[in-house]
């Protein structure tokens, strides 16, 4: 914390904002990019700026050692994206980071952590939950609340990619989780965007596998795929009737 100052985790209303969520993130480059480095045997591609710009509460290296950036009672610099442009959103609140402690893994967006990563992130998540009440349903990734606005009233899923595997979610006992703001309508799952990109090899969303979970909460609200796009669902009488008492399935 040498450089850029952490903030004080608020609300809108400036009601001081308790961590209750932990969103997980990746360090990832353009495809090119991240494997000429690694050509080059480097690492750490971006602790440096991670340091520098206080983005992230804890950060674990690719060896497996983790360190704090940010003490996380404070907001790591809206880690998750700015909230008055509604870069984040998740359960009708914009300002996730004031309520999420942010972890970077160093890792592209395609390989899987290693054994040493994945012994280091679920020790820092049990020592997390010892300290806050997380509850099952409130640890996400960084693609799970990420957004953007479009041309609708309806905000965009899909902005960012950093996102756990299934196999990296098994590996830490993340259970899956239905988009609430999908559910009700207030976010567009994005699917098509999604799986453009994913074939696109210029783009960092390249062999990125979509979030299964966002499929899920898609096609139990109506999206169907067919002939490779995803169809709209038919305007709804009542969507909250498809709301679940709770997200986790």
């Amino acid at each position: 914390q040498m450089h850029l100052p952490p903030l004080e985790r608020k609300f809108d209303n400036g009601q001081s904002a308790y961590p209750d969520m932990i969103l997980w993130h990746r360090t990832g480059l353009e495809p090119e990019i991240e494997e000429l480095l690694r050509s080059k045997g480097r690492e750490h591609f971006s602790v440096r700026y991670i340091y520098r710009s206080a983005v992230a509460n804890y950060y674990i290296d690719e060896k497996g050692e983790c360190f704090l950036i940010v003490d996380p009672e404070k907001n790591p610099r809206d880690h998750a994206g700015f909230p008055h442009d509604y870069r984040c959103f998740w359960n009708g609140q914009p300002r996730v980071s004031d309520v999420s402690i942010g972890i970077e893994v160093e890792s592209g967006f395609t390989g899987n952590f290693t054994a040493a990563q994945l012994a280091a992130c679920r020790k820092l998540q049990e020592v997390l939950r010892g300290r806050f009440i997380i509850a099952d349903h409130r640890i996400l990734d960084h693609r799970k609340v990420a957004c953007r606005r479009g041309r609708g009233p309806a905000l965009l899923r899909g902005r960012k990619a950093d996102g756990l595997t299934s196999y990296e979610r098994r590996a830490l006992g993340i259970v899956p989780v239905l988009d609430p703001d999908v559910l009700r309508g207030l976010v567009d799952p994005n699917l098509d965007t999604i799986q453009q990109r994913y074939t696109d090899s210029e783009d960092y969303w390249y062999r990125v596998a979509p979030d299964p979970d966002l499929e899920k909460t898609a096609r139990l609200v109506g999206w169907r795929l067919e002939n490779g796009l995803w169809l709209r669902p038919e305007p709804a009488g009542n969507l909250q009737q498809a709301v679940p008492s709770s997200f986790s399935y």
